[in-house]
């Protein structure tokens, strides 16, 4: 089953008391151990290394769609090396990606935002086998401020698997048998040219599908991948191949659309309040905005998401604009807080908006957050309801001070920068408070 599952405050500090007590838990990132043999011990510990986390970084969010687990929002774990913070999260926090520290293995890394950002791709090994379709993300932000070191703000896991009770593994089915069973199933017949097999662990039930990393069974497998040389009719696959009694698992196919997914945060101002010292500026979602590339646009979902889909695997220009169909910003001073990235499908980017937080960069993320969610709660309320179905023109840091307004000429909402009025007082960006945002939509 997919869910959803978003904490902050005392979520992961309840979730293991109800660990530690033994009592059921709902469907979500933290069901119990009788899901099989693959939780083990490790449940628990997942739980106890959450709260950690949520204690020392209260203003992180975990989101688990499926079998993906997404941590991010504010920084998680410090070093003076982008390698050694890294590697600090993965000490500390591993089991929440449901493994041990040493079943976590980089794969490469690379540098991003033009050096200002380092991204450690990993993979999940168990007893030195590959968990088949895993896939692992750190994302590390240069120092930033008073803060001299290098910080963890992003944590992404795809397809990790729980090993804590997985036997040795031992294959009473040899390579050569395992592509046998592979050639003889339908698909394999059509097929003529094949790759050596590879020892894996594979996540998933018998003829089904891989999901959550509690709710399935991890198999010690063969993957055979075999591909057909007439290419008018592509066809290739990978077969999964029990090791121990040759029983086909599962057929994976190898043929793939070029696809484009990633998300979109920026810094944003926390709560209702202005970002300051005391309420540092923290990475929000940002839903509903424009995402474009080879000349086909998409918008994010609820929780910053896109999926561009059917392009080719040529070098194309993705780009995202602080537009959604119910609100456009426009930035009166500053630059415009919008992003280009070269990708070439298939590939994942993730955005991060107002990277280093400046009033002008945070207006834009707050007016454009908080206009599409408050159009998004009102329709909420009465489903239906088209009466707030404008896209509604947005200006900030306007060169005044202390005020905002919305003007019926051409329903638009404006918000003023920074700034004193001659012989009045000093004033926050209005549109760094979001209640100010509100009240003007």
């Amino acid at each position: 089953m997919t869910n959803r599952t978003l904490w902050a405050g005392a979520g992961g500090v309840l979730a293991l008391l109800f660990l530690l007590c033994a009592n059921p838990i709902p469907a979500n990132a933290e069901e119990g151990a009788s899901n099989g043999a693959s939780t083990g011990d490790r449940s628990v510990e997942r739980a106890i290394q959450i709260a950690e986390l949520e204690g020392n970084a209260p203003r992180a969010r975990r989101i688990e769609l499926g079998d993906r687990t997404t941590i991010y929002g504010a920084p998680m774990r410090g070093a003076t090396t982008p390698e050694e913070a890294a590697q600090a999260w993965i000490d500390g926090y591993s089991a929440i990606w449901h493994a041990r520290p040493d079943e976590v293995i980089e794969i490469r890394s690379l540098p991003v935002h033009h050096g200002r950002f380092v991204v450690f791709h990993y993979e999940q090994r168990i007893a030195d086998l590959p968990v088949r379709g895993s896939v692992g993300r750190i994302l590390v932000r240069e120092p930033f401020g008073e803060d001299p070191q290098w910080q963890v703000v992003y944590t992404a896991a795809l397809n990790f698997a729980d090993g804590s009770s997985v036997p040795a593994p031992v294959a009473t089915v040899s390579a050569e048998e395992a592509r046998n069973v592979a050639e003889a199933s339908p698909l394999g017949s059509l097929l003529d040219r094949w790759k050596s097999p590879i020892e894996v662990w594979w996540r998933g039930e018998r003829g089904g599908s891989t999901d959550s990393a509690d709710e399935v069974t991890i198999h010690h497998a063969w993957a055979v991948s075999g591909m057909s040389s007439d290419r008018a009719t592509p066809r290739a696959a990978t077969f999964i191949v029990a090791a121990d009694d040759g029983t086909l698992l599962a057929t994976e196919s190898d043929i793939h659309h070029f696809d484009v997914d990633g998300t979109v945060t920026g810094y944003g101002s926390p709560g209702v309040l202005p970002d300051n010292a005391g309420n540092p500026a923290e990475i929000l979602e940002v839903p509903g905005v424009e995402v474009t590339a080879a000349g086909v646009t998409v918008n994010t979902d609820d929780v910053g998401f896109f999926l561009i889909t059917d392009l080719d695997d040529t070098p194309t220009t993705l780009s995202v604009a602080l537009s959604t169909p119910w609100v456009t910003v426009t930035p009166v001073q500053g630059s415009s807080e919008s992003m280009s990235e070269s990708v070439t499908p298939p590939e994942t980017m993730d955005f991060l908006l107002n990277d280093a937080p400046v009033q002008f960069g945070t207006a834009q993320i707050n007016a454009c957050v908080h206009t599409h969610q408050t159009h998004e709660f009102y329709t909420s309320l009465i489903p239906g309801y088209s009466g707030v179905d404008l896209d509604i023109p947005c200006f900030v840091n306007i060169n005044d001070a202390c005020n905002a307004f919305y003007s019926s000429f051409d329903d638009s909402i404006n918000f003023f920068n920074a700034g004193t009025v001659p012989g009045g007082p000093s004033c926050e960006n209005t549109g760094r408070i979001m209640r100010s945002t509100i009240e003007k939509m």
